[in-house]
């Protein structure tokens, strides 16, 4: 190397050096920056606020949350149902939240004109939503269909309980099956009879057995919280195998709701049912003690266990819990999986052995005096409109008991 290049050589490092130093300034002044826009963006964001007493109170659920599924995919998926109910439920998040009440198996507005205010909201937009592709312009699918049965009756209480047995007693001839054709019944891929709140075999399991037409074809899954039940229904289901009186039975002692866990429920009553809508219940006074049941999300229990090529008739007792349960299988959209559902309607009246009060109770005036008390009063008509509700969305719904 030549003496004259030395000092350009030397040069050409210093300016490498430099223009190195200068990088790394640069970059640190970028890194900094990105911090501080960071930071301050995180800090600008408003608090979400915190929930009202009532709604705080009422959020210590006994349901414990259950490790996760192996199904969370499936059931965080939304159908094509519950992807159009979402705006509805977007807009009843932005509402203020009324004051809720314990009430039987369900958690509910407490005031009667607060669940008419959401009721005057929410059915339209489910009917508007749910309507078209679950009702055929004809069939047994249809509102023609559903328009053709027996009527609902929405008075404050039935008159005698004679009349209430031979009203409902009219159901069984509208049973859905009896309207498919030989053919439609060979399309049907296979026939299941859910049976929720089962309790006792010889009750509504072998109410369906003995009126529901083919009940032979039908696979039987039953739902029970209590234990001892249980235990009885599985006798009683292993001797109805061998007489062939349906395709197969399976019990799963659990209960029934909007959402997987467990529950700590009172042992050997219908309590247990009662006592999950609103907080968790101790047992206290009750001889037989408490144990744990699990809870199971019935909309993602349909989605996995049968498919719109299946004729599914329901039966739904669950103490209550329907105001929690219904919603939910609308919300998610896996309401069009059923094809019939029986709904026993809960609601608030006096003891038919109670006389001169028996029967009708939660008038306006007694709905406000309750009210007063901080107490959810419903009336017969909340209940039994939500099976209006379903006949407008072609699914054969009937009053059970």
């Amino acid at each position: 190397m030549e003496e004259s290049e030395e000092p350009l050589l030397a040069t050409r490092s210093t300016a490498r050096v430099e223009s190195r130093a200068l990088d790394v300034r640069s970059t640190t002044l970028i890194i900094v920056g990105c911090l501080a826009v960071m930071v301050w963006s995180k800090l600008s964001q408003p608090r979400s606020p915190s929930p009202p007493p009532a709604a705080a109170a009422l959020a210590q659920f006994q349901f414990s949350p259950p490790p996760p599924p192996a199904a969370a995919a499936a059931a965080a998926a939304p159908t094509t149902h519950a992807a159009a109910a979402a705006p509805a439920a977007a807009a009843a998040r932005t509402t203020a939240a009324p004051t809720l009440c314990a009430w039987r198996g369900a958690t509910l507005p407490c005031a009667r004109a607060a669940r008419d205010a959401a009721w005057a909201r929410d059915r339209p937009g489910y009917v508007a939503r749910l309507a078209p592709t679950m009702c055929r312009p004809s069939g047994w699918r249809s509102r023609a269909s559903t328009d053709a049965m027996e009527p609902v009756f929405d008075g404050d209480e039935w008159p005698t309980m004679a009349a209430k047995k031979k009203a409902l007693g009219k159901a069984r001839q509208h049973y859905l099956l009896k309207l498919l054709t030989p053919a439609e019944r060979a399309r049907v891929r296979r026939f299941v009879f859910v049976d929720i709140g089962a309790r006792s075999f010889s009750s509504s399991t072998t109410d369906f057995l003995e009126s529901y037409p083919d009940a032979r074809r039908f696979d039987v899954h039953a739902f029970e919280m209590d234990a001892k039940w249980a235990k009885k229904w599985r006798e009683k289901a292993a001797a109805a195998t061998k007489k062939g009186s349906a395709k197969s039975f399976r019990m799963t002692q659990a209960g029934v709701t909007d959402r997987d866990g467990t529950a700590t429920v009172s042992t050997g009553s219908e309590a247990a049912m009662k006592n999950i809508g609103g907080r968790a219940y101790t047992g206290a006074g009750n001889a037989g003690g408490t144990e744990q049941v699990p809870m199971v999300d019935f909309a993602r229990w349909l989605r996995e266990t049968v498919s719109e090529d299946d004729f599914v008739v329901v039966k739904l007792d669950v103490e209550g819990s329907e105001y929690t349960v219904l919603p939910h299988l609308l919300q998610t959209g896996a309401i069009s999986l059923i094809d019939e559902m029986m709904l026993e309607a809960h609601y608030d009246r006096h003891s038919w052995k109670v006389i001169p009060q028996r029967g009708a109770f939660c008038t306006d005036t007694q709905a406000r005096a309750v009210e007063a008390e901080g107490k959810a009063c419903v009336h017969r008509r909340e209940a039994v409109r939500w099976i209006a509700l379903l006949r407008e969305l072609c699914v054969h719904a009937h009053e059970w008991r």
